[in-house]
């Protein structure tokens, strides 16, 4: 199968390559502004969580910066997600309480 005559081998070499390579720059880049990847981390985060029940309850929608943040989410334990615990990060899923069974 890798033998020198498999004419896929090379190419194949070339794609894995390209795709590590490619990976590890961008790891890099993430690495030298860790400040700006955390930034870009929440954003996404709570772009995609915007919609959930924990997200309109503490207006996700409205957030732009991690001082927005802040105000909006109040430091809590997990109890005090209420309700919407289990869709802050799965939104589509439904929640099951202890005595769903």
């Amino acid at each position: 199968m890798n033998s020198p005559e498999n004419p896929l081998v090379p190419e194949r070499n070339s794609r894995y390559d390209e795709r590590v390579f490619s990976e590890r720059a961008r790891l890099w880049a993430a690495c030298t502004d860790a400040a700006r990847s955390q930034r870009q981390v929440l954003e996404d985060l709570v772009r995609f969580n915007a919609g959930a029940a924990f997200g309109k309850a503490h207006g996700f929608a409205g957030i732009r910066t991690l001082e927005d943040f802040r105000e909006a989410v109040p430091p809590q334990d997990y109890t005090g997600t209420g309700p919407a615990s289990g869709q802050w990060c799965c939104p589509l899923l439904p929640v099951r309480k202890p005595d769903d069974g």
